[in-house]
């Protein structure tokens, strides 16, 4: 069980490092920040 929250907590933190990547890319894209 233990080993299972491991596995989404890691796939949660790689889904949310992607979508920050892309909002931030598409900010400096846009010239916002």
């Amino acid at each position: 069980m233990e080993t299972n929250l491991i596995i989404l907590m890691a796939f949660a933190l790689i889904v949310l490092a992607m979508i920050v990547r892309l909002w931030v890319l598409d900010m400096s894209h846009n010239g916002k920040l």
